[in-house]
């Protein structure tokens, strides 16, 4: 069988195609990858829960001696509150994006999709609130590293699933 060059003009891949089996042109995945690939419907959400706010519960003793010498005493709640706005955002947009499972039509609508945008707007918007509304710069920085640990969660979560 010759296969094309960049120089033919088509008609003879054309022929080929007609007369004998289409070319393949990716691998098709073995059965074993296809039951480890991540479906949102495969996920333990109580399990997934538990370690959530067990990673949370651990970052926010570990954050209180480190707050200690990094942000002054009068602003350290601010940081907290930037911190739990944060998480309180990014785990109601995971939630939104767990509700496919008990709607499926859901699914096939591109909803996982637009929850991508929602989060980046919705980040975005509270960002831009807290420079608008002029808050110290340690409600910002709470937020900001807030929403860096809980991607940081995220990584963790798909690393040690396997998934």
């Amino acid at each position: 069988m010759d296969y094309p060059t960049q120089f033919d003009t088509g008609g003879d891949l054309y022929l080929h195609t007609q007369t004998q089996q289409p070319f393949i042109l990716l691998a098709p995945i073995p059965a074993k990858l296809q039951s480890e690939l991540m479906d949102l419907n495969s996920v333990n959400l109580k399990r997934f829960h538990l370690h959530y706010f067990s990673y949370l519960l651990v970052l926010f003793l570990l954050s209180i001696p480190l707050t200690a010498g990094l942000v002054e005493e009068g602003y350290r709640i601010l940081f907290y509150i930037g911190g739990a706005i944060s998480f309180a955002v990014q785990m109601a947009i995971l939630q939104l994006r767990f509700l496919p499972r008990k709607i499926p039509a859901l699914s096939e609508s591109g909803f996982p999709l637009f929850t991508v945008f929602l989060s980046f707007f919705l980040n975005l918007g509270i960002l831009s609130a807290f420079q608008v509304l002029e808050y110290p710069f340690e409600a910002t920085s709470g937020f900001l590293i807030a929403y860096f640990v809980h991607l940081l969660f995220l990584v963790f979560a798909s690393y040690f699933s396997g998934k």
